[in-house]
């Protein structure tokens, strides 16, 4: 009940307004007909539905419930109180007032918060580069493996998986699979994930085992998180809570602390659907069978309200048909069968995680065994390393029984195995010059192959200088380098020009890793993807390379001449406010770090939080996130910690032990009556 008052006194109008997004009822706050698109893609995409279902299962269970409700009750208490004069001030622009909260409000901001994460999947892209290309040029360029890993579990398990190898086409696809059309966009960062690693005692000056957090995802002002301490007779917890949700979700109590990774696994499956003229009917296993359908009701701002009619398979939802076809013609009448459609309670996770005392109740609360056997799981216990990372990497190896799909990023946590192989002993400050790193690993490898297959080409002076820079580059992507943005672009182009294959494609969504082009480059140099389509020549890596360096020079000369070539003038972030007015948001804030940084900042995302947690005992926690503790645009706590964050400072985090620790060092309290 505390909890769901003060984070409504601080953030009502952020989760309010996120509900409204993640129930698809944009259309009853704003007055334009783009919002009515949006609402109905939402509601197809079955978010609402589920949270439905979600809450109906939450509702069996008793601790779940209780915790839910009173949270639900004290968001309401705190809007009981407030009359016009206390409004958010974006309810007074927007012309709308609060309602009531309610459990089902909190339910779908976590499927929202899952949909950001694990909304992931290229079938339709994918199956139709396969047809394209051909299984083994396929599987050349986009590998499930390579050897650039650094496996979260890296212990053998088994004999080697063929099935994690390569992708084998399946008999009965075949070309009628093709589409001219772009594949379906949805709002899901590939890049969007996080960076999670604890040494044990044995690595740190104190003796004390420390644990380093840092999610990266899409910045916002207000922000994502609202810090805290929650604290009642069976339970003592700090950290960071989702505004609108019970429970701290990453953070620490005196006895554990725990931090969260993103595993970007395809868990959406498209199925294509054999369904009648009159939507009456599909097929299913040579049967005509009925197709199911519901109606949805969307209000709109000034209007009459629309009926949007949703049909759905036994796989899951037919989110675009006759009715709604323009958004994406290649997946009409396809059925969407997702794993977050189904009833889940994720809400019990984090409250038996807030009250963890040690590994057993951790396991009970965490791992999720519909699937996979608990002890097959990837994990990993107390290994002879004296560390763990996880930083969105394949999980396991080649030798793991099981077969998964997923978009997985392998240069942070090679970088970070790097640094905690090396370090004996670590504090929090080390820590911290740890999460802050701003080395991209990948460059450090990439560089020196460009600059190979560049050697012996003729330059004028300037170039020359340039090349001998960026032979002395630490390959650090700091606010002043100067050689960072020059990589970027010839990299860029160097992609750019190898893979125009599978650009040519109007479906393709992503191009092959980073690491599979470097491997072309150094093993197979003559290898066919380097001749370019436009071109009546052959060309090679090394004339790929050679044209790539000339236009990135040009680039870096139009950008000396105008933005400036350091690093931080070409990488600036934009932390806004969801209504996009600037006056309310912070843009063109100049920035270190690379998405393969472990620093992983660009464009509008980024380390949302960071936090380093030393236990013993009393532990000792450091954190910031890039915001501020109020949703009032007026409040000087609005985006004060900005600053620091993009700095790389940090704040002690003041974990009280007791009450009495409480009273005396705080400046305020309510007293609910």
């Amino acid at each position: 009940f505390a909890q769901g008052y003060v984070t409504a006194s601080l953030r009502l109008w952020q989760m309010d307004f996120m509900g409204y997004v993640a129930s698809g009822r944009l259309s009853e706050i704003f007055t334009e007909d783009a919002y009515l698109n949006y609402d109905r893609s939402q509601r197809r995409l079955g978010l609402l539905m589920a949270a439905k279902k979600s809450l109906a299962l939450i509702e069996k269970d008793p601790a779940t419930l209780m915790a839910l409700s009173n949270y639900t009750k004290g968001v309401n208490a705190y809007i009981n109180e407030l009359n016009y004069t206390k409004l958010p001030l974006e309810y007074k622009l927007l012309d709308y007032e609060p309602e009531q909260w309610s459990n089902l409000k909190s339910v779908i901001l976590l499927k929202y918060l899952g949909d950001n994460l694990s909304g992931y999947e290229e079938d339709l892209s994918k199956t139709n580069l396969i047809l394209a290309l051909g299984s083994d040029k396929f599987n050349k360029v986009f590998q499930r493996t390579n050897g650039h890993t650094t496996p979260v579990m890296q212990e053998l398990v088994g004999e080697l998986n063929p099935s994690l190898k390569e992708i084998i086409q399946p008999d009965y696809l075949n070309y009628s699979f093709i589409s001219s059309k772009t594949a379906y966009k949805s709002n899901y960062n590939p890049q969007l994930g996080s960076n999670s690693w604890v040494v044990d005692g044995q690595k740190t000056t104190s003796g004390f085992p420390i644990l380093c957090n840092d999610p990266h995802l899409t910045l916002s002002l207000p922000s994502i998180w609202v810090e805290m301490q929650l604290n009642c007779p069976d339970m003592n917890v700090y950290g960071v809570s989702i505004p609108g949700t019970p429970s701290i979700i990453i953070g620490y109590n005196e006895d554990i602390a725990w931090g969260i990774t993103n595993g970007a696994d395809d868990v959406k499956d498209w199925y294509k659907m054999k369904i009648s003229e009159d939507y009456s009917t599909y097929q299913l296993d040579g049967k005509w069978i009925k197709l199911n359908r519901h109606f949805e009701t969307i209000y709109r701002k000034g209007k009459k309200p629309y009926i949007d009619t949703i049909y759905s398979s036994v796989q899951g939802p037919i989110m675009f048909d006759k009715s709604f076809p323009n958004i994406n013609e290649g997946l009409e009448n396809h059925a969407l069968r997702w794993e977050l459609l189904k009833p889940s309670n994720e809400f019990l996770t984090f409250l038996k995680l807030n009250k963890s005392k040690n590994y057993s109740d951790y396991i009970d609360a965490n791992l999720y065994k519909k699937y996979i056997p608990i002890d097959s799981l990837p994990a990993s216990k107390n290994p002879s390393s004296h560390y763990l990372l996880s930083a969105n990497q394949h999980p396991t190896t080649e030798n793991y029984p099981y077969t998964y799909y997923g978009y997985f990023f392998e240069t942070r946590a090679n970088r970070i195995n790097k640094l905690l192989k090396n370090e004996q002993r670590f504090d929090p400050l080390k820590m911290q010059q740890l999460q802050t790193d701003n080395t991209n690993d990948f460059a450090s490898k990439a560089l020196p192959e460009l600059l190979n297959l560049l050697s012996n080409e003729a330059l004028d002076a300037k170039q020359s200088r340039l090349i001998k820079r960026l032979k002395k580059w630490s390959f650090n992507y700091d606010l002043s380098d100067q050689s960072a943005l020059f990589f970027e672009l010839w990299w860029k182009n160097t992609e750019t020009l190898t893979w125009d294959e599978i650009s040519n494609y109007s479906f393709y969504s992503v191009l092959p890793e980073n690491y599979v082009l470097l491997d072309l480059l150094k093993k197979e140099p003559e290898n066919i993807y380097f001749d370019r389509l436009n071109t009546s020549k052959t060309e090679q890596a090394k004339v790929i390379v050679r044209q790539a360096f000339f236009k990135a020079y040009k680039e870096y000369i139009q950008k000396e001449h105008h933005a400036g070539i350091a690093w931080g003038n070409n990488n600036q972030l934009s932390i806004s406010h969801p209504t996009g007015e600037k006056a309310f948001s912070v843009t063109e804030l100049k920035s270190s770090g690379h998405p393969s940084a472990i620093n992983a900042r660009a464009a509008s995302w980024g380390p949302s939080w960071r936090m380093i947690v030393e236990l013993g005992d009393r532990p000792r926690g450091y954190g910031i996130y890039a915001g501020g503790q109020s949703g009032n645009i007026g409040s000087k706590y609005y985006d004060n910690f900005i600053a620091p964050w993009n700095d790389g400072t940090y704040y002690s985090l003041n974990f009280y032990m007791t009450k009495d620790e409480a009273k005396k060092q705080s400046k305020s309290q309510w007293i609910l009556k």
